[in-house]
């Protein structure tokens, strides 16, 4: 399951969708996507490093 959402999650919902198997597309990822980033790139990124400082690198 995605969840997407204008905002940046903070650790607490992470932890969850972690626990709870649920990929979380915050404001930051949202950018990439609209981008034209694939969603699979997006859902293979490390849910724990929230915020603005994520890349996302051309080879895979």
């Amino acid at each position: 399951m995605v969840f997407v959402a204008l905002c940046v999650f903070t650790k607490p919902p992470r932890v969850f969708a972690a626990k709870h198997n649920l990929a979380l597309i915050d404001i930051d990822l949202l950018g990439f996507w609209n981008s034209g980033t694939i969603l699979p790139k997006l859902l293979d990124l490390d849910i724990g490093s929230s915020g603005s400082n994520r890349e996302i690198r051309a080879d895979g």
